[in-house]
């Protein structure tokens, strides 16, 4: 049994570590950039994704949070 929704599929666990793997690449070229998280926020908008559900509520989120996962994975470096 679960708990959040439908259980998801090979192809969707591939659809969504494409999505991180999009998110980090993006959100770290604009930190190289010296982008500010506001920036970033504003200019990573990760459209091919936004028929998924929920898309305009996490989109924001999800940047912050890869911004401040990248940052404090810089720091540890």
């Amino acid at each position: 049994m679960h708990g959040h929704g439908e259980l998801g599929t090979k192809v969707d666990v591939g659809a969504h570590r494409q999505y991180i793997e999009t998110l980090r690449a993006e959100v770290r070229a604009q930190l190289r950039a010296g982008k500010s998280l506001e920036e970033i926020q504003r200019l990573v908008t990760m459209d091919a994704y936004k028929d998924w559900g929920s898309y305009a509520d996490w989109r924001a989120l999800n940047v912050e949070g890869m911004y401040r996962y990248l940052q404090q994975a810089t720091q540890r470096n």
